[in-house]
């Protein structure tokens, strides 16, 4: 378990994430020192419980999705270019990732997208997550449930 960090909930949930895909991640914060928000898809699996989520993929920005320095919009061609590359693996999708040009918080607009994302998702975990990563290497978790709570992750102590 030690390629995992590990998020916590008040609920009881945990998150593992794969130090990989943060380090992968990353790599977006401070490109050509643009600061430029990036983002893309969390893809993993879920216990039986439905207590413990492992994110093991993610995909990374194409050419057709909107960067700005304060807004990241993943473009419907992203969602069809990674689709296929994950349909075959027994994987799920399970939320978003993005960075932000400071520091890694929920802005305004992130809930609000993250809301109707939920709302959306019909898959087995009826919400969706909402990782960022910040340029100052802070990171937020949270999850979206489809009728609108917040649940927010906090990272553990490995």
């Amino acid at each position: 378990m030690n390629e995992y960090l590990k998020f916590k909930s008040t609920s009881d949930n945990t998150v593992y994430i794969k130090k990989r895909i943060l380090k992968d991640i990353s790599k977006f914060l401070c490109e050509d020192n643009l600061f430029l928000e990036a983002g893309g898809m969390i893809y993993g699996y879920i216990t039986k419980s439905k207590k413990s989520f492992y994110f093991e993929k993610v995909t990374y920005p194409i050419e057709t999705d909107i960067r700005e320095y304060s807004k990241f919009v993943r473009s419907i061609e992203h969602f069809n270019f990674y689709n296929g590359k994950v349909e075959d693996e027994e994987i799920t999708y399970l939320g978003e990732w993005h960075t932000h040009p400071c520091s890694a918080f929920l802005s305004s607009e992130d809930i609000k997208s993250h809301k109707i994302l939920a709302k959306k998702n019909e898959t087995e975990i009826n919400g969706v997550f909402a990782l960022i990563l910040g340029v100052d290497s802070s990171i937020h978790l949270s999850f979206f449930t489809s009728n609108k709570k917040i649940i927010e992750f906090e990272k553990m102590k490995n």
